[in-house]
């Protein structure tokens, strides 16, 4: 099927821990994804066994390509976790593994290859940042030849790090995927309002991952993101939960007020558990249902708000 070019429009991000190299559980979110009406979805390349050492199982990639044909969805690509630009103990393979990511990406016609931005271990965070850039540049060099942007996600750090590291790459195929859910946790963290987190990273986002969260963090960590199963961790509404937007308390209406200018894939982020049929006994998929149905509403507000043509 040929995928339906457009601006704004709603996704689903399809979970690794779901779907965990099965693809008759790949293809039912996938139905899922198009009976609910999503246009397009994120598909984790870890979760679909297409990546060993550092290279692409070409056979594998076959098989998701075929798979993949059968939908109309525009399409996007989660690296894996572990891919980190500031690895030096294993440069080499991070180095194969994220050409890796961008060659899939570009196999299967995706538009947007999300990376989490890089984390040190040992200390010497000012060297291995600028490692990172050095190569970011050259990778998003590789990334516009074949027509992919590579969108750098934050993380457990305030969004003005990331902020910079974007600017000091200075790529048009390299910015940001601004994660609302970790945007709020991060700002409550270290002290901001996320709105002026948002407002700064607004030139630089290409792409967006929303789902909700208290803005809490357990008083013993360190890591703000750090989160443990829902059962644990959601009768005190702390963590990363990856809830429907508007269960917890991120500002989606000012924010998606900020975001009028925003052109590109709103890509619900949403936990695994919501893909479960039974989940609710209103009826199946309620939750998806809903938080489409939320984004969808705000996104009506935001083109009517629009002078047409702009």
């Amino acid at each position: 099927m040929s995928r339906q070019e457009g601006s704004k429009c709603v996704g689903l991000s399809l979970r690794p821990d779901r779907i965990c190299g099965n693809f008759a559980t790949l293809k039912r979110d996938l139905l899922l994804a198009a009976k609910l009406g999503f246009a397009a979805v994120e598909i984790p390349i870890h979760g679909v066994d297409t990546l060993l050492d550092g290279r692409l199982r070409q056979s594998r990639l076959r098989e998701i390509k075929q798979l993949l044909d059968e939908f109309p969805f525009r399409l996007t690509v989660h690296a894996p976790d572990t891919l980190n630009l500031q690895d030096e103990k294993r440069w080499s393979v991070q180095r194969d593994l994220f050409e890796a990511c961008i060659a899939f990406s570009a196999e299967i016609g995706a538009e947007v290859l999300v990376y989490h931005q890089g984390s040190s271990a040992n200390g010497e965070a000012h060297l291995l940042a600028k490692a990172e850039i050095g190569e970011l540049i050259r990778l998003g060099r590789i990334a516009r030849s074949k027509g992919i942007r590579i969108g750098v996600e934050n993380g457990s750090r305030p969004i003005f790090s990331l902020i910079e590291l974007i600017k000091e790459v200075d790529q048009e195929s390299v910015g940001i995927t601004y994660d609302f859910g970790h945007a709020y946790l991060t700002a409550n963290f270290f002290g901001y309002a996320i709105l002026t987190g948002l407002c700064a990273a607004l030139p630089y986002i290409i792409h967006l991952h929303l789902h909700d969260n208290l803005g809490r963090v357990h008083p013993d960590v360190i890591d703000p993101l750090t989160t443990r199963e829902l059962h644990i961790t959601c009768p005190l509404g702390e963590g990363d939960l990856h809830l429907p937007p508007g269960w917890g308390k991120i500002p989606y209406h000012r924010a998606f007020e900020t975001l009028a200018g925003y052109d590109g894939i709103f890509m619900l982020e949403l936990h695994k558990r919501f893909f479960e049929r039974g989940y609710s006994l209103r009826e199946d998929h309620a939750e998806i249902r809903t938080a489409l149905v939320y984004v969808e509403q705000h996104l009506n507000q935001i083109r009517a708000a629009v002078p047409a043509g702009v």
